[in-house]
């Protein structure tokens, strides 16, 4: 599915803007994703006792890549990242926490 044919489903004009800023959310998702599958392990819950210190990835977190919290539940074109053509940010933040 282009952004021109999902733009139109979402009635929205096609405009050059409405193109960049796809093109810039999909990006900036993409990159989240490689973030997780690079250091994704560092977060993980592996010490069953919580003996072991885990500090928090600040690469791992969506405003490090320039997600705002109104940017969570909008539809991100991933082309086929995660097996998904769309998604939304919240989604694939609970895919990458829980499983």
């Amino acid at each position: 599915m282009t952004s021109r044919k999902f733009f139109n489903n979402k009635e929205q004009a096609f405009t050059k803007d409405n193109l960049e800023t796809e093109k810039m959310q999909s990006v900036k998702a993409i990159a989240l994703i490689r973030a997780y599958r690079i250091r994704g392990h560092l977060i993980a819950k592996l010490d069953p006792l919580n003996m072991m210190e885990r500090k928090d990835l600040h690469d791992l977190h969506p405003n490090d890549h320039g997600f705002k919290k109104e940017d969570y539940n909008t539809q991100i074109y991933l082309n086929g990242y995660l097996d998904r053509t769309h998604d939304n940010l919240f989604n694939f933040l609970i895919l990458f926490k829980f499983n």
